[in-house]
């Protein structure tokens, strides 16, 4: 059983919201849509998919893990405060289960386990399909707290969660069978990557790579990082803090004795579709790409992840 929101009491609902929570939504500023906090309900746009997804906000780029005086440590874990993620696309939402396998199972990251815990994820479909998505390629999952729907005059609001249903629990109920028919553009071929490890598509593909890292950075479920230490001129004070980092740099491998793993750009670029398709599934039993075609879109030198898998024989 849904419930019902009048597009009348929208910005409403919205607005109660903001109020009550940090509110993250897509916004265009510069004609750039991205995920941000919103200062106004009116900036938000729901037509076109971010450019970045919401990996931001439960990794940063740059998070400080604890400072140290003499021989004291200080953590700088804080408080999270509680937030909405608003207009999320599916594949952004299934991005979450992906983070969920690598920072709450096993070792529990608590900066990440925190900002999950006190973050409510509402899910708008898409209104039409991206140039590059390939989601429905992907076993993808429902998966959100609420989902509204447009059915023209009222939104339809799916309850996927007790924390989502908290926040519409005065709405009127209504029960609708909603089909999801929006078809991608894109197909992936699904087949098993390693009997083509050795295929030369790799080296060819590569040679269009300029390892820029934009198809990692973008990517909802890249997770790679550094640690790195910062000391005051002291030699006494400092911190230690990890930064985002990329597979597909020649340095992410480089170990001891100045070895580096994965040097040529085709082993690298090999290492991240498989990664994506194959190793993450083997291991986790999801896949670790969620079909958002992102890394397609912004690729410069418009490398194709879906056309390698494809052409694969």
């Amino acid at each position: 059983m849904g419930k019902l929101l009048k597009k009348d009491d929208y910005n409403r609902f919205l607005n109660n919201l903001k109020h009550k929570y940090e509110l993250i939504a897509p916004v265009k500023t510069n004609g750039v849509v991205k995920y941000e906090i919103v200062n106004d309900i009116n900036e938000i746009c729901l037509d076109e998919q971010p450019l970045y997804s919401i990996k931001k906000f439960f990794l940063p780029r740059t998070e400080d893990l604890f400072e140290f005086q003499e021989k004291r440590k200080f953590g700088f874990f804080r408080k999270q405060k509680k937030r909405i993620i608003f207009g999320m696309k599916k594949c952004d939402a299934n991005s979450l289960l992906v983070l969920d396998k690598l920072y709450l199972e096993g070792y529990v990251d608590q900066r990440y386990k925190a900002k999950r815990e006190n973050t409510i994820l509402i899910v708008v479909p898409c209104k039409k399909p991206e140039k590059n998505c390939f989601c429905q390629s992907m076993d993808l999952k429902e998966y959100y707290d609420l989902q509204l729907n447009d059915i023209g005059e009222s939104y339809y609001i799916e309850i996927g969660s007790d924390q989502g249903r908290s926040l519409v629990r005065r709405f009127k109920e209504k029960n609708i069978k909603i089909e999801h028919d929006l078809k991608c553009k894109r197909k992936l071929d699904r087949k098993e990557l390693r009997k083509f490890f050795e295929n030369k598509i790799w080296s060819k593909e590569a040679e269009k790579c300029l390892s820029c890292c934009m198809c990692t950075t973008h990517c909802p479920t890249c997770t790679c990082f550094d640690i790195k230490d910062y000391v005051e001129i002291n030699l006494i004070d400092g911190k230690r803090y990890r930064v985002e980092d990329s597979c597909q740099l020649k340095s992410f491998t480089r170990v001891a004795g100045n070895h580096i793993f994965r040097e040529p750009r085709d082993a690298r670029l090999r290492h991240r579709i498989m990664h994506k398709l194959q190793y993450f599934r083997e291991k986790n039993k999801i896949d670790m790409c969620v079909g958002c075609g992102r890394c397609i879109s912004i690729c410069p030198t418009n490398i194709d992840m879906v056309d390698i898998v494809n052409k694969l024989k």
